[in-house]
């Protein structure tokens, strides 16, 4: 027979690793060799273990990839406790190493019982005892019972030990059977249709407070009673609601007059100043230096505010701003901007508006007067007709903005903001167009 390498393994210098040799040898130059066997494919009709190892303990990795053996274990090692001095010991991985799963360990108990633990390495999960059959109980009793009491009455106590059957009745806790009725109680169906019979009834007739709307009477009183003016007893009669005028059925306001009257006082002064001092009243060609008239107007013409020309315009206030309280934005460009009055205006009001480009009242804000033109929400135009403007000029920069303005309501809106810039150099003038935002503050109406 030729020569065959036996490889052997012997530990190291240290006994840290084991190191490999190759002995070339014959066959025949073994001795103490079997003489058969074990086929590739056998089988074993027993296992054991044959290394007295009780006080060792295991770790998950005794078993990677292989079934084994380990035979006994003091249970004082395996860590187990109440089940004698010794159990049987087996386990098994089915891989080399943990990336297969846990390995699996039993351990069989002197007291009959089986325990089962796994791991993945070097340490284990705690044992977990198997049961029998015979372990599992036929009742498990409650840690704490339930007690049924029906109506204060009968007691019935479960706590799994034993199956009860509580049988609750309708009077067995004192309430009532599914078909019973209520003498003084009405079905839902008849009470529904009487509430809608009365909504249908009182529907349009009261207002959201349950007051009528309209009624027969109020007060106790006919329509016709407060028709008849005789039973007024307080308050004034408006003046609008008198038929004043010249006639003979009308009259006079309270504060009327005649153009063609004086009153008695001055009528009595102007006599008497006449008589008492006609002395130098005549001029040198005998025209009176004090009248009784003047350009054919007694004095109280002249007293009268109506007559007066050139007197001064009412300002009817719509919109309010404090001294020192900013103007407010309406939108630049085509936006449209808008803001509140206290009254309505429309088609034909004459307004006197505060603006400026800025919204600061320290910067001089200007008041330009409008007529409005338009009862609209979208004040937008290119029509030079519709546009009012304002200028500026500083000596080198002159700036006109211009806006149109409508009214919806009691609101004001603004729109087409534009601005033509020149700037003076020299002789020459450079001239710009661009959009600007414009800033209300306060608004009247002329009246």
């Amino acid at each position: 027979m030729s020569s065959k390498d036996i490889e052997f393994y012997t530990p190291n210098q240290d006994s840290t690793e084991w190191e490999k040799w190759l002995v070339k040898t014959k066959w025949s130059l073994i001795e103490g060799k079997p003489t058969t066997f074990t086929p590739t494919f056998h089988e074993h009709i027993s296992l054991k273990s044959n290394t007295d190892n009780r006080s060792v303990a295991t770790i998950p990795n005794d078993y990677n990839g292989k079934f084994e053996v380990k035979g006994l274990k003091s249970n004082s090692v395996i860590d187990i406790s109440n089940e004698g001095t010794y159990s049987c010991v087996l386990g098994m991985r089915g891989w080399g190493d943990s990336s297969g799963g846990n390995a699996h360990e039993f351990a069989l108990t002197g007291n009959g019982n089986i325990y089962h633990r796994h791991g993945a390495t070097t340490s284990w999960n705690a044992w977990n005892r198997i049961a029998f059959a015979s372990d599992i109980p036929t009742a498990l009793k409650n840690p704490n019972s339930l007690t049924v009491t029906l109506n204060g009455g009968t007691s019935y106590t479960y706590d799994g030990s034993t199956a009860r059957t509580v049988n609750i009745t309708p009077a067995s806790i004192g309430a009532s059977a599914t078909g019973h009725t209520h003498s003084n109680y009405v079905t839902t169906t008849t009470h529904d249709n009487a509430i809608n019979g009365i909504n249908l009834a009182l529907s349009n007739k009261l207002d959201a407070d349950g007051t009528a709307v309209n009624a027969s009477n109020l007060g106790g009183n006919s329509p016709s009673y407060y028709r008849n003016a005789s039973n007024l007893n307080a308050g004034t009669v408006p003046i609008a609601r008198l038929p004043v005028g010249t006639g003979s059925s009308q009259v006079a306001a309270g504060n009327h007059t005649h153009s063609n009257y004086v009153t008695t006082t001055t009528h009595n002064n102007d006599i008497d100043n006449i008589i008492t001092s006609l002395d130098n009243k005549l001029g040198k060609l005998d025209t009176a230096a004090n009248a009784f008239q003047l350009g054919g107007q007694s004095p109280s013409h002249y007293l009268n505010y109506n007559n007066l020309s050139n007197k001064p315009t009412t300002l009817i206030p719509l919109r309010t701003r404090a001294e020192t309280t900013s103007l407010t934005s309406v939108a630049s460009g085509n936006t449209v901007g808008s803001v509140p009055l206290s009254s309505t205006v429309g088609r034909g009001d004459t307004l006197l508006i505060e603006l400026n480009t800025s919204s600061s009242y320290t910067y001089s804000p200007k008041y330009i007067m409008v007529t409005l033109g338009t009862d609209s929400t979208s004040p937008n135009s290119t029509s030079g007709y519709r546009n009012f403007s304002f200028s500026t000029f500083n000596g080198t920069d002159f700036n006109i903005y211009s806006f149109t303005v409508s009214a919806s309501g009691s609101t004001l809106y603004f729109g087409s903001k534009k601005n033509l810039n020149g700037v003076f150099s020299g002789t020459t003038i450079a001239w710009t167009t661009a959009s600007y935002t414009l800033y209300v503050g306060k608004v009247w109406k002329v009246s």
